[in-house]
């Protein structure tokens, strides 16, 4: 967190109202991608979003003395977004391209202010997506949309670096393995097999 972030912080806990709008506009763009490609509705993203913001305000006397506001507004927009899908009761996911999620606030794109990779390699990729385990897909999504560290993933899922290592090694390998079944056996390569950062 930057030292401007960490002054934001503390001044949206001493009860400065503009200092966490600021906050949120850093990040209201970045948790709106992240909440379409988990929910698959620009109506839902954007309603969860204002949840998650709202929720990050009552709960920013709880946090810790210098919390990482990513991974912390992260953390709430996933828990949001897994609530939704267990009341769904199915998971639908889309290719993560993080340039074609854009927030409605961004005019240079049209009126639904989504343009979702089109073509079969996203439909392939969004059938692969929805065969897998949703903690699998979580840990997927968090790090290759989002883009968060391995270290960043594993306080998201609140599990140790080893087990978010292993987390992402079983996510990429069971996204390999039904990737090969969708293409009948051509190696797409939609995801890497390996990321030698995670191991920072």
């Amino acid at each position: 967190m930057t030292m401007n972030e960490a002054v934001l912080v503390e001044r949206a806990r001493a009860g400065d109202a503009k200092a966490f709008v600021i906050l949120c506009a850093r990040y209201e763009a970045h948790i709106y991608g992240f909440a379409y490609q988990m929910l698959d509705s620009a109506d839902e993203a954007a309603r969860l979003t204002q949840e998650t913001f709202l929720r990050a305000w009552r709960a920013l006397g709880q946090a810790g003395a210098e919390p990482n506001v990513s991974v912390w507004l992260h953390r709430i927009a996933a828990t949001a977004c897994l609530n939704i899908l267990r009341r769904r009761r199915r998971m639908r996911w889309l290719p993560w391209t993080r340039s074609r999620c854009t927030h409605p606030a961004d005019r240079s794109v049209d009126d639904t202010g989504v343009a979702p990779l089109d073509g079969e390699a996203g439909r392939t990729m969004q059938r692969t997506l929805a065969r897998m385990r949703p903690r699998h897909r979580l840990a997927l999504l968090l790090r290759e949309y989002a883009g968060l560290s391995c270290a960043d993933v594993g306080a998201v899922l609140g599990i140790s670096p080893d087990a978010t290592k292993a987390t992402l090694f079983r996510a990429r390998e069971e996204f390999r393995h039904h990737s090969l079944r969708e293409t009948g056996g051509r190696r797409e390569a939609m995801v890497r097999r390996a990321d030698p950062s995670d191991a920072r």
